[in-house]
């Protein structure tokens, strides 16, 4: 309703930049990425240097997950104002979801050195760490902030399964608790749990957390890996 509101008002002012931004930030707000992105160019196409709306329009870009269009336009922000964390943070976001760990991991360190200490910018860092083998990096990164994943449940995932692949089980199995208490399906929190479960004998309630995992995201291969183990554990091999 905001945003509907806000365009009216728009189409009697399309001069109006103030109101343009409220309503691309509403619509962020409703995930309508597409009005995003037009509002955005409708105004770029008079005013190409404005870098607030370029800016803008690549939040819709992220939005529709278009991250390669977004790294394009957030890569010439970044060279015209190299000091907003903003920029980079969002360049990490994106080249994280194309799996470019390494140029999201030196974007995020960037922003992190200057002390801006998120939630999401911690999840994206501790996690390219992880995905490109930098445990000892990925785990000081997660002790020198445990106390932020007690209240976040995809952060405390994160930090679960990092600390389980470091060979840590106590520290995974209390992030893994802080995340299932806040998200009871969250995959990575889920996926170190059950892995723990296994190793304390908990074959049933580690099948049923595995097969959970399947449930919410099919293709997750240590869901699978892990049902394998167990049924290797009972001796059912074609299965396994």
């Amino acid at each position: 309703m905001q945003l509907e509101s806000l365009s009216r008002l728009l189409k009697s002012d399309p001069s109006n930049l103030r109101l343009r931004h409220d309503c691309i930030d509403a619509a962020l707000r409703s995930q309508d990425y597409d009005t995003a992105v037009t509002l955005a160019d409708e105004w770029l196409m008079q005013s190409p240097d404005d870098l607030p709306m370029r800016f803008a329009k690549a939040n819709g870009l992220i939005g529709r997950k278009d991250f390669n269009s977004a790294i394009e336009l957030l890569s010439r922000l970044q060279g015209l104002d190299p000091q907003n964390m903003s920029i980079g943070q969002n360049l990490g976001l994106c080249f994280y979801c194309v799996g470019d760990f390494e140029t999201a991991r030196n974007q995020l360190e960037a922003v992190y050195a200057t002390d801006n200490r998120t939630a999401d910018i911690l999840r994206l860092l501790v996690s390219s760490c992880h995905h490109l083998g930098l445990m000892d990096r990925a785990t000081e990164i997660a002790d020198e902030n445990r106390e932020l994943a007690r209240n976040d449940s995809a952060l405390a995932g994160v930090y679960s399964l990092v600390y389980l692949d470091a060979s840590r089980a106590a520290d995974s199995a209390k992030c893994a608790a802080y995340s299932l208490r806040g998200d009871p399906n969250c995959v990575d929190a889920l996926t170190a749990d059950a892995t723990l479960r296994i190793a304390s004998g908990d074959v049933v309630g580690a099948q049923k957390e595995f097969e959970q995992i399947l449930s919410i995201k099919p293709n997750t291969g240590r869901a699978f890996l892990g049902l394998g183990s167990i049924a290797l554990l009972r001796q059912d091999f074609s299965k396994a």
